[in-house]
């Protein structure tokens, strides 16, 4: 029997980025650590998903939020968007001993990072853009 059937999936996460806290061996990042870490403020990850079902095979996009710990004032920015699209198998009867899923996601994001610290002086910023371009393979046995 073919149908067609969806699914649509919302998953929000709220991080409490604000009480993380390290201890170092090294007493210098110690220092460091103090200077930057009542800068992280609670954020939330958001993810969308959305699936449809045709018979033995699926289609599914989705979206990906992930959001950015560092305060407003702080001027870093680690927010990131992930966008998927993928196609695989299906098998709602559980009678396939074999099923298969590839996906593609893109992502980007846009941060500062401080690459070394020298006592005495400010941070060098350098802006890092990136744009990443993955794809997956995955694929589950039953036995």
């Amino acid at each position: 029997e073919f149908g067609l059937y969806h699914r649509f999936n919302l998953d929000v996460d709220y991080v409490p980025y604000s009480r993380v806290s390290y201890e170092f061996d090294n007493s210098n990042f110690d220092r460091i650590w103090a200077q930057y870490s009542g800068d992280l403020e609670n954020s939330f990850n958001l993810r969308v998903g959305y699936r449809i079902l045709m018979g033995p095979v699926n289609i599914g996009a989705g979206y990906r939020y992930y959001g950015n710990p560092a305060s407003s004032e702080s001027m870093i920015n680690a927010t990131e968007h992930i966008f998927s699209l993928g196609i695989g198998s299906d098998d709602e009867e559980h009678d396939n001993w074999f099923l298969w899923q590839l996906s593609v996601d893109a992502s980007s994001s846009a941060r500062d990072v401080y690459p070394y610290y020298v006592e005495g002086q400010d941070m060098p910023e350098v802006g890092l853009k990136t744009f990443r371009l993955r794809a997956f393979l995955s694929a589950t046995i039953f036995f």
